[in-house]
């Protein structure tokens, strides 16, 4: 009996063990190929197409901002506000406000913020505010920063204290940070531009148009579309939000000192911070791509001593959503 049972178990035994090697290592090699091709997953489609659209989300605020830029430029350049602006400085002297100082000025224009120099003039940049959905409101001034036309009550009668009037009778042109605009009620950044003279080169004044940030979050929705459980955030070079589609661009969250991805943010969105142009970190629960908004070379033909806004785009999509191809 005992030399049956072992002439029987000892093979069955010997069988059993290589087919549970045999196993073991088909198991492992099945796993390893799997781990593989989730890395290669990531890294060759998913990280490639994150950037991808965060590129094409930066190259389209780029494209936007520069053409609404040029807009500016081309209003300046117009006649009717170019004889405006020479036929309201010529008023202004007549009716002794050159020799004022701007506590006087500003006491006599409490309730009128312009002598309505040019009707036309008016008329025409509410035509070009109509024509955008995205400019809040347009004016300019005489070379001695007095208002002549506007398309909105401004706070102020005279300009010429302020930053981008200054910069913009300096350098041509002038751009600023996104900020909230009192007057048009709206997160804006402000476009100025000098008034000047093609015949004599004289500088006549400047021209301050306020462009609504609504557009960045009207990219950042279309750019989610095409992605599935992916969000796009849009940051400023300080960290805070100028869209955010995860929460639908809260008014509470957008612009607020205390949401600031640069110093609450986690650590994969930190990296997007760094010198890189572009590129994807692969989280635990997150694939992230990212890239900047263009610098100086982009706007140097329309505005000089600009470095761009200095705006991230950050694209979104969970691993899990990822990696649901291969996983069945």
């Amino acid at each position: 009996t005992n030399r049956v049972l072992l002439i029987s178990i000892v093979p069955i035994l010997v069988i059993g063990s290589i087919a549970w090697l045999s196993l073991n290592q088909l198991t492992s090699g099945v796993s390893g190929k799997l781990q593989g091709a989730q890395t290669e997953l990531l890294d060759r489609v998913v990280g490639t197409n994150l950037i991808s659209v965060s590129e094409q989300l930066a190259n389209q605020l780029d494209t936007f901002m520069l053409e609404r830029i040029s807009d500016a430029v081309t209003w300046a350049s117009a006649p009717i506000i170019v004889e405006a602006a020479k036929a309201g400085a010529d008023l202004h002297a007549k009716v002794g406000l050159i020799n004022l100082n701007i506590n006087e000025i500003e006491a006599k224009f409490k309730d009128r913020k312009s002598l309505e120099v040019s009707p036309q003039a008016s008329n025409y940049l509410t035509a070009q505010i109509e024509r955008s959905e995205h400019f809040g409101e347009a004016f300019f001034t005489d070379k001695n920063g007095f208002n002549v036309a506007l398309t909105n009550p401004t706070s102020d009668f005279v300009q010429r204290d302020e930053n981008w009037w200054k910069t913009a009778w300096e350098n041509g042109v002038s751009v600023g940070e996104v900020e909230f605009d009192d007057s048009a009620g709206i997160w804006s950044v402000d476009i100025s531009v000098r008034i000047d003279d093609a015949n004599s080169g004289r500088s006549l004044g400047v021209l301050k148009a306020v462009l609504g940030v609504s557009l960045i979050q009207q990219v950042a929705d279309a750019g989610i579309k095409g992605i599935e459980g992916g969000s796009v955030t849009v940051i400023n070079g300080d960290g805070l939000l100028l869209a955010e589609t995860n929460s639908r661009h809260a008014r509470n969250r957008i612009m607020n000192k205390e949401v600031n991805f640069r110093k609450s943010g986690n650590n994969d969105v930190q990296s997007a911070f760094g010198i890189q142009r572009n590129g994807y970190i692969i989280g635990s629960e997150q694939v992230l791509g990212f890239a900047h908004s263009a610098g100086s070379d982009l706007y140097k033909s329309v505005v000089s001593r600009f470095r761009g806004f200095d705006w991230t785009v950050l694209v979104q999509q969970p691993t899990e959503t990822a990696l649901a191809p291969i996983q069945g």
